[in-house]
């Protein structure tokens, strides 16, 4: 399988930051996914957090929408590189969005 700098996923970091900005458990978010028809257990979302499993398209999206990520955000993220050397805030994902828009 092939990684990126370590990672299976390089969304993990932004899913684990938006958890804990907006003080949810992890049982709360695989809640909400259930009830949008998308399975994921504890166990699977904590090793997503933690960059060691793939992320599927359709829970990416569904995590993003529970958060209220705008994707236009994550792409520009991406793009500048600052994932791969820094850990950021979710007010900077959100700063840099306004900044965008």
């Amino acid at each position: 399988m092939k990684k990126y700098n370590g990672q299976t996923n390089i969304s993990g970091e932004i899913i684990r930051k938006m958890r804990e900005e907006k003080k949810m458990s992890v049982e709360e978010i695989c809640q909400k996914l259930e009830s949008m028809n998308v399975s994921m257990n504890k166990s699977q979302l904590y090793r997503v957090e933690k960059g060691k499993a793939i992320l599927k398209d359709f829970e990416m999206t569904a995590l993003f929408i529970i958060f209220d990520i705008d994707f236009s955000e994550v792409k520009n993220i991406l793009r500048n590189g600052k994932m791969c050397r820094k850990t950021i805030s979710c007010d900077t994902i959100k700063r840099r969005y306004r900044e965008i828009s």
